[in-house]
């Protein structure tokens, strides 16, 4: 018997074809955890495990003040970027999980 990985095929319109998925501990409540986005990133996909609110911020320190809340029990999705190593700082007032799925 021969077991064989999946294919991923391209999404349409968008040319991605590296899924990644990274399981991103926040262990410190209200405290800023920093993730570098893929290279050529298409589209990303985020959500808190522990269905807790998250902030969003692009630049170092602005979790705090200047960023995108994310609701409990909310997914994010944004399609069709064209990042190449960015930084994504998170944070949230309850210690979990973020999920992100990254497609490049």
């Amino acid at each position: 018997m021969t077991i064989s990985q999946p294919s991923f095929k391209p999404l349409v319109g968008i040319g991605a074809t590296t899924p990644t998925i990274t399981n991103l501990s926040l262990p410190t409540v209200n405290t800023e955890v920093s993730h570098i986005l893929a290279a050529n990133l298409k589209t990303i996909i985020i959500r808190n495990r522990d269905k807790a609110d998250m902030q969003l911020a692009f630049v170092i320190t602005e979790s705090a003040t200047k960023y995108l809340t994310i609701k409990a029990g909310a997914v994010i999705s944004l399609e069709r970027l064209e990042f190449s190593g960015q930084i994504l700082y998170i944070q949230s007032p309850k210690i979990s999980i973020v999920e992100i799925l990254e497609l490049s």
